[in-house]
């Protein structure tokens, strides 16, 4: 084989192997964000079940959603508080946007913040009444589900 073609063929070989070390790298970034270790649970309001993340620790309620590539419609993430508080969210390292509701220690829908974008940070945005718990959405869960303040949720079974 002519040593020309023989580089060729290496050349080609190397690129073939830095693209699929590129790819796999993208799809286990992709994989880990959407398999969260967090404890899950499901939270049922007005009729919908969602499958949530439980963030409870103060670094799991800072990372929050920060960095993951999207959210199913099906699927949240909910921060819980030691003590009912004014707990203000923003949107640092998001990628899309979400509704983020309020709830007190009684899952009642305290405040609703819909359509929060990632282009809004550094912008926190805070309830006007305490909150135990906090609920992310996709952007338009509110609206689609007619969620409004007074509803009441409740955690129904843990997820696998």
């Amino acid at each position: 084989m002519p040593p020309k073609k023989r580089l060729l063929i290496v050349i080609a070989v190397v690129l073939a192997l830095i693209a699929g070390a590129g790819i796999w790298q993208f799809y286990s970034a992709q994989m880990a964000a959407r398999h969260s270790t967090l404890p899950k649970a499901v939270l049922k309001i007005n009729g919908i079940s969602l499958i949530v993340d439980v963030a409870v620790s103060e670094a799991e309620r800072e990372k929050g959603l920060s960095g993951r590539p999207s959210l199913s419609p099906n699927e949240g993430m909910v921060f819980v508080f030691q003590t009912p508080g004014l707990h203000g969210f923003w949107m640092p390292d998001m990628h899309f946007p979400i509704d983020i509701i309020w709830l007190d220690d009684h899952l009642k829908v305290v405040y609703i913040q819909k359509n929060a974008t990632p282009d809004s940070y550094p912008t926190v945005f805070t309830p006007s009444a305490t909150s135990t718990y906090v609920l992310e959405t996709v952007a338009g869960f509110t609206d689609e589900h007619s969620i409004k303040v007074g509803d009441v949720g409740e955690f129904t079974f843990a997820a696998e």
